[in-house]
């Protein structure tokens, strides 16, 4: 605790002190383990002090209050280590058992992550972000998003080094990753297998990428900053990092747009804060209120409105914006919270599903929105009206929605589920938000099938007029899809190119 100048320690005896710098005494212990601890943390800006044993319990204890505010055994085996996620709120433990698990800051669980083959021997948090890096007794890397509670990237060394690696750490400035045993190993873009190229670390993950055509430059949106990307180069020419009275502590950047004039960023953040931020200097020009109780999913520029809509259903649209956003008074700015989408798929069924991810049709004024459960659902942001729901997966959940021009003045919707699966729907010629007797029809054109059930696809981009489709799947790999028919439906046996 560098405010307080206090050291926190473990000793052999199963005691866990802190300690005073300044009189150089033991202030606290506590003795609540029956083992050997193995791992003590104290997480800024909060008065916890989390230890971990061999007797695989994990105790946390509230300083401020001097009690007791949890003591947990999720794990059978001895634990190995843990971190807590500031951000989200969670706590992750590792034991010597191929599975990470997960609480929240009570202490209750919540999710056991499996993909290990082998007893895990370390873990590490990657700070600043929603992930952690384990390492099992096969040699082989799994990084985690504790967010989506998934693993989003598996490495396996083999027999290039020892047998079992009992330790791994993390160069802060650079993508290096360090593991040993009885020796240490750097693996780094010298190395054959060439870990750094794949995962670098000195970057945050990419949550929004955007084309700059008045200057020629990508932009790339990551959890806490912004970067310039030169379109000729690939060089980054500008790194911005995010004002602290930007984006409040501990939320995390999810969803985001740019303005048709590239000079703002709407977001929406994880704890269901929207606001708008310039793109030039990364400070705050608008936080918008009320927030959303949970994760935003969606976030867009609407004519003279913003949207935004979140995990649970809920739609908020903000007239009026333009003006606050000028220091003008602060009641030209309306809200209102519109509706409630339904969180049960099936009349037959009372599961409440999620939702996941959303995409805007601005030419016609419609908010499509897909959820965990499979569907996708159309709501009317005129009337504030569901006029669909089609069913687009089975019971897997949609992972992307993508709307692009197809060559008959129809407009075709994209979808992809987390088993890999591509859908195209057909969408009308015409449709009027403002008239309630317009119908609004979408019909099912083809379906790429995933023949690996392993590989889910996590992003898709439409080539124009509909004649490529190129899906992005979670293991790095990139196909192209032709589609010479989209109206015949025994076209949709085809094979990447």
């Amino acid at each position: 605790n560098r405010q307080r100048k206090l050291f926190i320690s473990a000793d052999v005896e199963y005691n866990v002190c802190v300690w005073d710098h300044k009189i150089q005494r033991v202030i606290w212990r506590h003795k609540q383990h029956c083992g050997v601890i193995v791992d003590i943390l104290a997480p800024p800006q909060t008065s916890l002090l989390l230890s971990a044993s061999m007797d695989a319990t994990v105790v946390a204890y509230d300083l401020s209050a001097d009690r007791l505010r949890f003591q947990i055994k999720h794990h059978k085996r001895a634990l190995v280590s843990m971190a807590y996620k500031q951000s989200l709120h969670m706590l992750v433990t590792a034991a010597a058992e191929s599975k990470l698990r997960v609480a929240d800051a009570m202490g209750r669980p919540l999710v056991a992550l499996s993909g290990h083959s082998a007893p895990i021997v370390a873990m590490i948090s990657i700070s600043d972000t929603a992930a952690v890096l384990s390492l099992d007794a096969s040699n082989t890397f799994k990084l985690w998003d504790i967010r989506r509670m998934e693993c989003i990237q598996s490495i396996h060394f083999g027999h290039s080094f020892h047998p079992i690696s009992t330790m791994i750490s993390m160069h802060p400035n650079h993508p290096k990753i360090a593991m040993g045993s009885t020796a240490i190993h750097y693996l780094t873009r010298k190395q054959p297998d060439d870990i750094a190229s794949v995962i670098q670390f000195d970057r945050e993950r990419v949550n929004g990428m955007f084309v700059l055509r008045s200057k020629s430059q990508i932009l790339t949106v990551h959890e806490s900053m912004l970067q310039k990307w030169d379109l000729a180069s690939g060089r980054m020419v500008k790194l911005i990092r995010l004002l602290p009275e930007s984006v409040t502590h501990n939320h995390t950047i999810v969803c985001c747009q740019v303005s048709s004039t590239e000079k703002l960023l709407l977001l929406g953040t994880c704890h269901g804060l929207v606001a708008v931020i310039s793109i030039y200097s990364g400070g705050l020009v608008l936080k918008l209120q009320p927030t959303h109780a949970c994760c935003v999913v969606f976030v867009a520029f609407h004519k003279s409105m913003l949207v935004s809509f979140d995990a649970s259903g809920v739609l908020y649209k903000y007239h009026g914006w333009k003006a606050a956003m000028l220091n003008k008074p602060n009641d030209r700015l309306s809200r209102s919270k519109l509706v409630q989408l339904p969180t049960t798929a099936t009349t037959t069924t009372t599961r409440q599903c999620e939702y996941t991810v959303g995409c805007l049709h601005d030419t016609f004024g419609v908010l499509v929105v897909g959820t965990d459960d499979g569907w996708l659902r159309f709501l009317n942001l005129m009337t504030d009206k569901l006029i669909a729901d089609v069913r687009a997966a089975e019971s897997d959940s949609i992972t992307s929605i993508v709307i692009s021009a197809d060559t008959d003045r129809h407009s075709c919707l994209y979808s992809t589920d987390k088993s890999g699966n591509v859908c195209c729907w057909r969408l009308p010629v015409s449709y009027s938000a403002r008239e309630t007797s317009s119908e609004f029809k979408c019909e099912c054109l083809y379906t790429i099938a995933n023949c690996d059930e392993r590989v889910s696809v996590s992003t898709l981009c439409v080539r124009c007029f509909d004649r490529y489709v190129i899906t992005g799947d979670v293991n790095g790999v990139i196909k192209i899809w032709s589609i010479e028919c989209v109206n015949n439906k025994d076209d949709d046996d085809c094979t990447p190119l």
